[in-house]
């Protein structure tokens, strides 16, 4: 049984892969809470804009792919997503987020 869950890690392309992430109910009322009001802040960008919390912060890792990460409002992480190809893959993986949560189920391990 899970005590603590202090990062989401969501493996899609766009849609999640098997449709399945391992949180507490803390967790997922966390990531459903903060995904669906959340800003954009892409630091891909040079000189970019700050968001405030909640955001997603897009980003290049040393590969070059672009990520992102879900900040609640008190800018603790609490989703990342896999390395993305291209920019426009990374922010449909959001906008998947965004939709997706609001309905995405839970279920007992």
């Amino acid at each position: 049984m899970l005590k603590r869950v202090n990062v989401v890690v969501f493996d899609f392309d766009g849609v999640m892969t098997d449709d399945c992430v391992i949180v507490d109910q803390n967790g997922i009322e966390s990531v459903r809470k903060n995904a669906q009001v959340a800003g954009i802040e892409d630091q891909t960008v040079e000189g970019f804009e700050k968001v405030k919390h909640p955001k997603f912060e897009v980003y290049a890792d040393k590969k070059g792919e672009f990520r992102f990460r879900l900040k609640a409002t008190n800018g603790e992480i609490i989703a990342t997503s896999e390395g993305y190809k291209s920019k426009p893959s990374c922010l449909n993986g959001i906008e998947s987020v965004k939709k997706n949560v609001v309905d995405a189920p839970v279920t007992e391990a």
